[in-house]
């Protein structure tokens, strides 16, 4: 839990913060995934399920924040 993580460094488990840090791991996983991978980029299953998808649930209206 990212919470957990944050007191063990001595940062504040400040809400805003939990979800910035969670947004840069997602996406630096994302981009390892399509750097690493090149299939990827020509999976549209792929693409939706762990790309589109976040992007809903990180902003339901737009796909994007």
């Amino acid at each position: 839990e990212i919470g957990r993580y944050c007191e063990a460094i001595g940062l504040e488990s400040d809400p805003v913060l939990v979800a910035t840090l969670t947004r840069a791991y997602w996406l630096g996983y994302a981009a390892y995934q399509l750097g690493t991978h090149p299939t990827r980029h020509s999976q549209p299953l792929w693409i939706e399920r762990n790309i589109e998808h976040v992007l809903r649930q990180i902003d339901p209206v737009s796909g994007r924040r």
